[in-house]
């Protein structure tokens, strides 16, 4: 059963036993009939080493398990490490596993929340959550810490998405995701690379750089003053992109939305988001508030949704609202089977996702790419 993860190569593991000895061979399709461990690459005898002690091994006494690797597979070629992070995210159904790497080919950049950033200095070490906190772009702090260049294959892809920020990321995986499983329009989230820009103020920099660099890529601007001025500033300035091709707000993506003012946050339910909201910020509510959910009815009810969290989080001297938070929380709710009352709550979510998704398309279509 190796060959469900191990896909350099279609290989048969045959066992004998000799007295109180248990040897293994290796066929192959080349030919190979009765070849050692010791005959085969270094990879491999490592990957096969893994699935024994670990594949096998999760059946049993490694079920409910926290396993932690350093620098695994670090001898694989990098689809072999590919493979690897396939084989972990199936021993990760039954077990928590916390890995320590440098490898991008270790790391699923449709799921970069999972990351942490672990740092030494003076004072000690330090483990932080938030590397999209940057004042570069929202993965400058991932490829800083791996060592990575920017061309390499987590970080550079030659269809991009360019978005304000970190949360706009996540929404946009965790609903197209989601609309895949139900039939809908969705990104294929395999031929595009979605980057957090770090703020509107920053798009047109890194926008007309890939421009520059012969990239298809799309920007997606809230309809907001932050987004307009952005929009506004790459109108004005000679720098290599055209709005009508380029760039996308998000009011421009139906006819009902094209007066509005709104942010991503917007396109979701008001009951939806509340819900994600409560479920993201349930505990604090309960050690601040003495309950562990607030009414939509208690959220102003003028702006976007951000800011109107904001204002109450500031009048009930909760501190700063977190949408990141909250966008982490809609991942992972939209990544497992939901309700039936949680679909009633998504409500048109879903349609305004999709035709956001169709006008991405359309956009990719006219610079000769099929999403």
């Amino acid at each position: 059963m190796i060959n469900e993860f191990w896909e350099q190569e279609k290989v048969t593991v045959n066992l004998d036993i000799d007295g109180d000895q248990i040897l293994i061979f290796i066929e192959d399709e080349f030919g190979a009939k009765a070849d050692p461990p010791s005959r085969r690459s270094d990879g491999f005898r490592w990957f096969l080493s893994f699935y024994i002690h670990f594949m096998e091994g999760s059946k049993g006494e490694f079920k409910n398990a926290i396993l932690l690797l350093d620098s695994p597979g670090w001898v694989l070629h990098p689809s072999g490490q590919k493979d690897l992070l396939k084989a972990l995210e199936k021993i990760a159904e039954t077990n928590q596993i916390i890995i320590a790497t440098h490898s991008p080919f270790l790391i699923d950049k449709n799921k970069l929340e999972r990351i942490r950033i672990v740092e030494r200095g003076e004072g000690g070490t330090n483990v932080f959550e938030k590397f999209w906190n940057s004042m570069y772009d929202s993965l400058q702090v991932i490829r800083a810490a791996i060592g990575a260049d920017i061309s390499d294959s987590l970080f550079g892809h030659k269809n991009n998405i360019i978005v304000e920020g970190y949360s706009d990321v996540l929404y946009l995986e965790a609903m197209s995701n989601y609309l895949r499983r139900i039939g809908r329009k969705n990104l294929n989230l395999g031929k595009v690379m979605i980057i957090g820009a770090g703020g509107a103020d920053k798009v047109p920099y890194i926008l007309s750089w890939q421009i520059a660099e012969k990239y298809k890529v799309l920007a997606i601007l809230d309809a907001d003053g932050e987004g307009r001025k952005a929009k506004q500033e790459m109108e004005r300035r000679n720098i290599g992109i055209d709005v009508n091709k380029d760039v996308l707000m998000l009011n421009e993506i139906s006819d009902e939305l094209k007066s509005k003012s709104l942010e991503i946050e917007d396109l979701f339910t008001d009951e939806f988001y509340n819900e994600a909201v409560n479920r993201a910020y349930s505990e604090f509510f309960e050690d601040k508030l003495g309950r562990s959910k607030i009414d939509l009815g208690e959220i102003p009810s003028n702006g976007p949704k951000t800011k109107r969290y904001a204002k109450f989080f500031k009048e009930n001297e909760l501190g700063g609202f977190d949408k990141v938070k909250v966008a982490k929380e809609v991942k992972k709710i939209l990544s497992r089977k939901i309700s039936k009352d949680m679909e009633n709550m998504l409500g048109e979510t879903v349609d305004r996702f999709e035709e956001l998704f169709i006008k991405i398309g359309e956009k990719f279509r006219n610079k000769g790419v099929e999403l």
